[in-house]
């Protein structure tokens, strides 16, 4: 993968690699799923569509506006989890 790649990934795969990595789901709604994660500067929120995710959709979710995980870190994330 080079390094300005993103894999495919489905909503149910971003959603179980965040889980994983400590993320809680917030709620349910019929655009999808929000999820958070408590760090030193507070909570930091992502809203998962429930539908395919296009790359560039991934990239904006990856993006510090959301989760502020980052290309690499969900390289990290699917290297020490793997996809399910």
């Amino acid at each position: 993968m080079s390094s300005a790649s993103l894999p495919a990934l489905t909503d149910r795969q971003l959603c179980r690699l965040l889980e994983l990595e400590g993320w809680e789901y917030g709620r349910t709604s019929q655009h999808g799923f929000f999820m958070r994660k408590r760090d030193a500067q507070g909570y930091r929120h992502a809203v998962i569509p429930d539908k395919p995710l296009p790359k560039r959709l991934l990239g904006r979710i990856l993006s510090s506006k959301q989760s502020g995980i980052g290309r690499n870190g969900l390289r990290t994330m699917i290297d020490k989890h793997g996809l399910r």
